[in-house]
């Protein structure tokens, strides 16, 4: 999926969600987007709920109707990611699939799932 020539913005404000944010923005990135950091006033700085940092580069007032708007607000959606996760060890290979409205929890719990199994299957030899 390549998104060279598309604008993204998405929605920080104070105590934003750090995975629902930075995440999908690296990601749109690495495929082409130009993706913008939007929040109530250009310039000022959010904290996450963890205190990591995120500057607004535009306002809300600043949106375009081109620009698709990525709201860090709220937790998914009502469509369905499935994420597939391919592991390898020296002597096995497995992987793992979760499904859930949202994409950071899915892609987390099938990330957590195949790193348990792998832990576990390692224990048992």
């Amino acid at each position: 999926m390549k998104l060279t020539h598309k604008k993204i913005a998405i929605l920080v404000e104070q105590l934003y969600q750090e995975l629902e944010v930075w995440y999908p923005y690296y990601r749109f990135k690495e495929e082409g987007a130009k993706v913008y950091l939007l929040g109530p006033q250009k310039g000022n700085i959010y904290p996450s709920l963890h205190g990591y940092p995120a500057e607004a580069e535009k306002s809300i007032d600043d949106a375009h109707a081109d620009e698709k708007v990525l709201d860090s607000s709220t937790s998914g959606s009502r469509a369905l990611a499935r994420v597939w996760i391919e592991f390898r060890s020296q002597k096995n290979q497995w992987a793992t699939v979760s499904v859930s409205r949202n994409i950071i929890e899915a892609s987390l719990n099938a990330l957590h799932e195949g790193l348990e199994y792998g832990l576990m299957a390692g224990a048992e030899k």
